[in-house]
């Protein structure tokens, strides 16, 4: 029989990233706690770095925690303070396909010559062109 050496016990199961309230209780950090970035815009990575360097964590020991490098989280502490532009959505709420056949069928362009510009079959175009009528008349 093999014998095992015996190493460093493991807890029995990953602990939350968030600190227990004076009542024992995990709470999520109260909104706008966080002055320097909007939290939400954050990615899921991004707030877990920084909700770790908020509690005073050194790059390294974030790091590790994260499985990646020092130089990683250093990276993403920079980006995180670069302002983003957020997502331009139409206000018509179509899709960019939609949009475009739409846009065919008012030239004049029959379901066939649309479906053979987009690669598709004259009945997906036609269905896609309900749709996008269905969602404009709303």
């Amino acid at each position: 029989m093999l014998a095992v050496a015996a190493g460093p016990e493991r807890p029995a199961a990953r602990r939350s990233m968030m600190a227990p309230s004076a009542d024992g209780e995990r709470t999520v950090a109260p909104a706008g706690a966080n002055t320097t970035t909007e939290a939400s815009r954050l990615r899921p990575i991004e707030r877990c770095i920084l909700r770790l360097a908020e509690r005073g964590m050194a790059d390294d020991e974030i790091a590790g925690r994260l499985h990646r490098s020092p130089d990683f989280v250093r990276r993403v502490k920079v980006l995180m303070a670069v302002p983003r532009a957020a997502a331009q959505h139409p206000p018509d709420g179509l899709r960019p396909l939609e949009r475009c056949i739409l846009r065919w069928r008012e030239r004049g362009e029959d379901y066939l010559e649309v479906a053979a510009r987009f690669h598709r079959s004259p009945g997906f175009v036609e269905l896609v062109e309900e749709l996008a009528d269905y969602k404009l008349s709303r």
